[in-house]
């Protein structure tokens, strides 16, 4: 019987292998596979992990919880927006107020001056010196807006006229009125001091300009308590009526900004959530490979 040598050579190579093995198979151990595959994760799949309960309980109260705190702060914003703006108006209509007020009062207190400077002390002056007119004017042409307080200049032409009637002269004295009252009240007062009637003209003056001043006081401050509450109706009217118009386009924007700086608050978080997430599955799987 033939038998080719290849088939002898095939057959004999794998007896000379097992003949020259030194290892028995019964005391060697097998090879425990020490590495793991990415097949084995998937227990830590998305899906899994999206549908465990456990987890998708602890997104539900992140979510709720996110929301609650957003709805807070929405309301705490909006109370002290409404607070700063009835502030900011209340502050506005009053300086508004204010500044109209003593406008107002300056232009009565002004008129009301006008009247008693024009009327009272001319007047008084009249009645007082028993005067109609100067030789250089009448007194309503002397004495106006800028000079009724002047008492210097209003005892002075007093006095003039009173050098030119001659009223100082002894034997000829005239009979004039505003003579007889100087002399006669010269001598009331005097009682032997000797009184000039220089001196007597000025103190009379500065009596009748200081009882005009406080005539003109209590007259503005009456005028003003009447005129106050009309004052102050028409003016907040007026003030409402102007500033309302501009309240609306600050609105708009501060509530723009608000919606944008919200917005971006939602998107920041959502995108840390994520970066979180992702962060911790890639932690599991280092950890699972290191195992």
């Amino acid at each position: 019987m033939k038998v080719h040598y290849i088939n002898i050579l095939l057959f004999a190579l794998p007896l000379n292998i097992l003949e020259h093995n030194k290892n028995e198979p019964h005391t060697t151990p097998n090879h425990t596979q020490t590495t793991r595959s990415l097949c084995e994760c998937k227990l830590y799949s998305p899906t899994n992990y999206d549908s465990d309960p456990e987890m998708k309980r602890v997104m539900q109260q992140f979510v709720d919880r996110t929301t609650q705190r957003f709805h807070e702060y929405d309301e705490r914003m909006q109370s002290k927006r409404m607070q700063c703006k009835e502030q900011c108006d209340k502050e506005i209509q009053n300086i508004i107020l204010k500044d109209k007020l003593e406008k107002e009062l300056m232009d009565k207190f002004a008129t009301l001056q006008t009247d008693i400077q024009s009327d009272a002390i001319p007047t008084c002056d009249k009645s007082t010196f028993k005067i109609e007119e100067l030789s250089i004017g009448s007194l309503d042409s002397i004495i106006n807006t800028n000079t009724y307080t002047d008492v210097t200049l209003i005892s002075g032409f007093i006095q003039t006229e009173y050098s030119r009637l001659g009223c100082g002269d002894i034997l000829t004295r005239p009979n004039k009125p505003i003579c007889t009252f100087v002399n006669e009240r010269i001598g009331a007062t005097s009682r032997g001091t000797g009184v000039s009637p220089k001196n007597f003209i000025e103190t009379t003056v500065e009596t009748m300009v200081s009882e005009a001043e406080s005539v003109a006081a209590a007259k503005a401050a009456e005028v003003a308590a009447a005129k106050t509450p009309e004052f102050t109706t028409r003016n907040i009217a007026a003030v409402e009526a102007a500033t309302t118009p501009y309240y609306t386009p600050i609105i708009a924007s501060i509530i723009a900004i608000e919606v944008i700086v919200l917005i971006m608050v939602i998107i920041y978080l959502i995108l840390r959530y994520r970066r979180k997430k992702k962060m911790k599955k890639k932690l599991q799987y280092i950890k699972l490979l290191k195992e």
